[in-house]
C-alpha cells in the first residue's frame, strides 16, 4: 500500500471498472511511464471517498 496521493504519482487516471468493493483505474506512473491498474477500495458508507 502507498499512502501518497495517486494523482501526484500517476497520470492519465481513468476508471475502467467498478463493483461493490471499489473501482479500478487505468494509470501511467510518472516516474517509470509503466501502465498500471489501481484499485480504489470502498470504505463503506462514508460521506467522502478518499484515495
Amino acid at each position: 500500500f502507498n499512502i501518497h496521493d495517486p494523482e501526484k504519482i500517476f497520470e492519465d487516471l481513468r476508471e475502467i471498472g467498478h463493483g461493490s468493493f471499489g473501482a479500478v483505474y487505468y494509470a501511467r506512473c510518472n516516474l517509470t511511464k509503466e501502465i498500471v491498474a489501481i484499485k480504489k477500495m470502498s470504505m463503506g458508507k462514508q460521506s467522502e471517498e478518499k484515495w
